[in-house]
């Protein structure tokens, strides 16, 4: 069992419990360089991503101390056409070894009505937040759009049929075929070891089709950002754990009536949990069981 768990100290008591804080190996947010606006295609045949110059959007990823956890990705950004647009984010690459590249989305299918072959013509212009948290992905919400608004395609340089900023589901690649996907699943980020994981992040960016332009102004990644214990409450005999942590991120909650007893083999998992939209979760124990010590791990 891969147990990320380090124990910081002891810190409060309160009723019949006694609670221990814990934080995983913890990275940070880091912030993207390179941003700046997205070559058009010089080819007017959709998908011809071999004929424009990427926007290659690097993140110096510094100390982790450990195996990747969690994977998350802000961007703010404005493009006239979603379907033509490609994203694509890299892990390092060093001595012996090459970058893993997962898709955030490419293609993105169009509302229905709509020529598929040339994707979604919904604009975007706003911050796009993707992790595993989430339940829509960006076609899910041109589709929604499109029954709301009767839109086959965006209107182009007034955008007025924007795709809201929010959270969403990374995708595989459309026009005709795509789905959610996840960090966690399909990118073969987690659990790359520290020497693969600190280094040079890149984000590429390309656009398929010609006519159609836009920009990223910022971007930030979030790799293993700290799980802890909060606060906690005591509520009709019952005491709520309060947590934060990596929007998205599954973990554990362990007792144990001994803080010395071996971990995790004589702990006993009291829930397993996803950190909301915020960050935040929280759990629940009967105070009228016997005083217990807690720890958090990932996952």
């Amino acid at each position: 069992m891969n147990i990320k768990t380090i124990i910081t100290s002891l810190t409060l008591a309160v009723a019949s419990a006694i609670l221990l804080t814990a934080r995983t190996c913890s990275a940070g947010a880091f912030n993207g360089t390179g941003v700046g606006p997205i070559s058009d295609c010089t080819n007017s045949v959709p998908g011809s991503f071999n004929d424009t110059i990427p926007l290659v959007v690097s993140f110096n990823v510094t100390n982790v101390p450990g195996s990747v956890q969690s994977i998350a990705l802000s961007i703010t950004m404005q493009h006239e056409w979603l379907g033509d647009l490609d994203m694509q984010l890299t892990s390092p690459s060093g001595a012996g070894f090459t970058g893993t590249n997962f898709i955030i989305f490419s293609r993105v299918e169009g509302p229905p009505g709509g020529t598929e072959g040339y994707g979604c013509g919904l604009d975007l212009n706003g911050t796009y937040v993707f992790n595993d948290a989430a339940t829509n992905t960006l076609r899910n919400i041109s589709d929604q759009m499109a029954v709301t608004y009767s839109l086959a395609y965006g209107s182009g340089l007034d955008y007025t049929n924007v795709i809201p900023g929010g959270v969403y589901r990374t995708s595989s690649p459309g026009p005709f075929n795509d789905a959610p996907t996840g960090f966690a699943t399909n990118s073969g980020f987690i659990g790359l070891p520290q020497a693969r994981a600190n280094g040079t992040w890149t984000l590429t960016i390309r656009d398929g089709s010609n006519g159609d332009v836009g920009s990223v102004s910022a971007a930030t990644l979030f790799i293993n950002t700290a799980v802890s214990f909060t606060t906690l409450t005591t509520s009709n005999g019952n005491l709520q754990l309060n947590l934060s942590g990596p929007i998205g991120q599954s973990f554990r909650v362990w007792s144990s009536t001994n803080v010395s007893a071996p971990f995790p083999a004589s702990w006993s998992i009291v829930s397993t949990n996803t950190f909301d939209l915020n960050g935040n979760a929280s759990v629940t124990n009967d105070t009228s069981l016997p005083s217990c010590f807690f720890k958090a791990s990932v996952p």
